[in-house]
């Protein structure tokens, strides 16, 4: 088999996996548009060290406090804005995929087309 074929074949079987995922409504767990759920946006002004002067260290001073009181989890070497919002979609994906593994549509599927939408699907 030719590289193109492979890739060929591969971009269709995950963009029909990708339909049957969204066919089946799997899609049903998506946040809600009209409700926050990481928190308001915007300049977090509780997270400011007011007692560090701006020109010795604007970092610590925009968000000291922050930094001071959010623990870095232990699996985590860094924890940040892009790491919560990372591990929450990681968390997102995987309820999804279970909910997706558990439903009778796929629970009707054969082994291989089972084994497929789990490793198709992140």
């Amino acid at each position: 088999m030719t590289i193109r074929r492979t890739l060929a074949l591969a971009l269709v079987a995950g963009t029909a996996a990708t339909a049957g995922y969204f066919a089946l409504g799997f899609n049903a767990g998506a946040a809600n548009p009209g409700k926050p759920i990481i928190g308001t946006w915007g300049f977090d002004l509780a997270a400011m060290d007011r007692s560090v002067k701006p020109g010795d260290d604007f970092f610590r001073f925009a968000g000291g406090t922050w930094m001071k009181n959010t623990p870095i989890p232990p699996d985590r070497s860094r924890w940040g804005s892009f790491n919560i919002l990372g591990a929450k979609s990681e968390q997102d994906v995987k309820k999804s995929r279970e909910r997706c593994l558990k439903s009778p549509t796929t629970q009707r599927l054969s082994g291989t087309e089972s084994r497929r939408l789990l490793f198709v699907l992140p």
